[in-house]
């Protein structure tokens, strides 16, 4: 699905039709769930601060360059949380910046806490037609200045989470938006397809000092194969988590999380490609840093196993 996010020149024929994947990828969610579910905002006793940048398939020219910076917190006496996303993207002559309001209500069910979340806000995308390299510099065919297109966005995700065991399922892009481009003597039609995530995982406690998390996460969106991120998480003393991840018909990664204190963590995540891009990228660079304050539970209700959810 990744190599689908160069999408420029399928944008540029206005009678043409193409489906690919519109979301950004990440390979280190497992840390920062909220990117992919809604449900998980304020899902903890924890209010918390994040900001990602993502760098893909180093070396080609115009390849995708993500940053976010996210926030969500639990107002708990209401059991809701809320949270926001800032989201801004290059992918070549393509700008995205995605701004969006999350809000989940979370109710205790079978011994653990479930979750549901919406998502909403705006997303303006804009195409750099000039930036474009052309094999004839004069081509009426192109257009010659920037345009922007502004659509609605919503999501909907829902969360359950037992001790160590936890499952989501989302849909981002709940509105069919159509990002029609007006040009000088011509528009450009593109549509926002629903994407959908099916998170599974569970952690498993060795020792004291040692657990093992196994996950995975499948992923589709319409016209495309299912593509699935299968990983494997080695959990140290509660302070270092390192991880091995296969997504199929993509790429290879490997990731870390280090607990600096108890409230700041950072996270690196490195994708070596398998595929038909595997002679041409030098692979994808992801980092994160967060920051989370731990709020006291209600009395009436129970932490559910509060070591591996920040």
């Amino acid at each position: 699905m990744t190599k689908l996010h160069l999408i420029s020149a399928f944008l540029l024929l206005p009678t043409a039709y193409c489906y690919c994947q519109q979301d950004p990828m990440y390979t280190i969610y497992l840390y920062d769930k909220v990117q992919i579910n809604p449900a998980f905002a304020g899902s903890s006793n924890w209010m918390v601060g994040t900001i990602k940048y993502r760098n893909q398939f180093i070396g080609l020219p115009g390849q995708p360059q993500t940053q976010v910076l996210s926030f969500h917190a639990p107002l708990q006496k209401l059991h809701i949380g809320t949270g926001i996303k800032l989201l801004h993207e290059n992918i070549a002559a393509i700008e995205k910046i995605h701004v969006t309001a999350m809000c989940s209500y979370h109710l205790n069910f079978a011994s653990g806490k479930l979750s549901f979340g919406l998502e909403g806000g705006l997303l303006n995308q804009a195409i750099s037609f000039p930036d474009l390299i052309r094999k004839d510099p004069i081509d009426n065919a192109i257009p010659n200045q920037r345009t922007s297109v502004l659509a609605a966005d919503a999501s909907f995700g829902a969360y359950y989470r037992k001790k160590e065991f936890y499952v989501g399922f989302s849909v981002m892009h709940l509105i069919k938006s159509n990002l029609s481009y007006t040009t000088y003597d011509r528009e450009i039609n593109a549509t926002l397809f629903s994407h959908y995530y099916f998170l599974l995982g569970k952690v498993v406690e060795l020792s004291d000092k040692f657990a093992i998390e196994p996950s995975v996460l499948l992923k589709y969106v319409y016209a495309a194969p299912i593509q699935e991120d299968v990983n494997l998480n080695f959990i140290f003393n509660d302070k270092i988590s390192v991880g091995i991840s296969y997504r199929t018909k993509d790429a290879i990664a490997a990731m870390v999380r280090v607990n600096i204190t108890e409230n700041l963590k950072i996270g690196y995540a490195y994708d070596h490609a398998i595929a038909g891009l595997s002679g041409y990228s030098n692979g994808s660079h992801e980092i994160f840093i967060s920051y989370g304050i731990k709020l006291l539970p209600p009395a009436e209700e129970k932490e559910i196993h509060p070591r591996y959810y920040y």
